[in-house]
């Protein structure tokens, strides 16, 4: 990793919470939970903006807002020090290591575009926004799920086009989960996954296809070069919209085929994305009526 990405991915490290051990260098008590009866959400659980600072689940887009409401847009000139004290000061709590994460990544949002523009500090804004913890000495790759509800929040923080190298590293996250169809809001990505290649009908070599205007093995020119996606995402998207339109009406199960598999993958995404705006309307309408 160059200099220029470690600089920027300062602004998103807590040091004192990194990796695997963060929990275990978390001070005071832990993180307040939402209470859960069979893994279902109880609802009765109190959130508030003081909660909102040890709950593992506050939607990052409400602390967002809790911060520039009390403390207004200069908390982002802020060192990370003088945030927690800050927030302790205000909201008597210190602020727990998800809370510190995700408020690092807003920051990080805000001030820079390297979140849209460099896949290193996409990856770790990635993890803070769906309620992970980064860990800055390894690589930790994003789910179909993650990146999903990552980009649909920093839709919502910044109206920003992404790096041709950020969706290179997406699309590189879908290939390696075996999904090859990229709905919105990724779906700048697709054609990094569909990876084009070229067959020559002169020598038969198959290649990648980075426009080539010739054979890479016997020179002969491009009418010689038939072209096509090694990834073809097609019967997936024609799959997911069949689906998609059937609704929860839909008489007919997924199967195990290769684009059913898919689907479900996405599905999942979408519905865990669905989940996130819930929980973000829940949270922001508990801080209104705090007011």
């Amino acid at each position: 990793m160059g200099s220029r990405a470690e600089d920027l991915l300062a602004l998103l490290s807590d040091t004192s919470d990194e990796g695997e051990n963060a929990q275990s260098t978390e001070t005071g008590p832990q993180e307040d939970q939402p209470k859960t009866v069979s893994g279902i959400l109880d609802k009765s659980h109190a959130f508030s903006k003081k909660s909102a600072f040890r709950r593992q689940d506050a939607h990052p887009l409400v602390l967002d807002m809790i911060l520039l409401d009390r403390f207004g847009p200069e908390w982002l000139t802020w060192e990370p020090e003088t945030v927690w004290s800050e927030i302790e000061a205000e909201f008597g709590v210190s602020p727990g290591v998800h809370a510190r994460n995700k408020i690092n990544a807003l920051k990080t949002m805000h001030v820079v575009d390297t979140p849209w523009s460099e896949w290193e500090v996409f990856s770790v804004v990635c993890q803070a926004l769906v309620d992970n913890i980064p860990d800055f000495k390894m690589l930790q790759k994003p789910s179909v799920s993650d990146v999903i509800r990552a980009v649909t929040i920093m839709k919502k923080v910044k109206s920003q086009d992404f790096s041709e190298e950020v969706g290179r590293y997406i699309a590189a996250c879908f290939l390696d989960d075996s999904v090859i169809f990229l709905p919105e809001p990724v779906e700048f990505a697709q054609p990094y996954a569909e990876m084009p290649r070229y067959r020559c009908t002169q020598c038969g070599n198959v290649d990648t296809d980075t426009e080539n205007e010739m054979c890479d093995s016997c020179g002969a020119p491009q009418r010689f070069l038939e072209k096509g996606p090694t990834h073809d995402p097609a019967p997936v998207r024609e799959r997911y919209g069949e689906v998609k339109k059937a609704g929860e009406s839909r008489n007919f199960w997924l199967t195990e085929t290769a684009e059913d598999i898919q689907v479900a993958k996405l599905l999942s995404a979408e519905h865990l994305v669905a989940e996130s705006e819930s929980r973000l309307q829940d949270q922001l309408k508990a801080v209104r009526n705090e007011q």
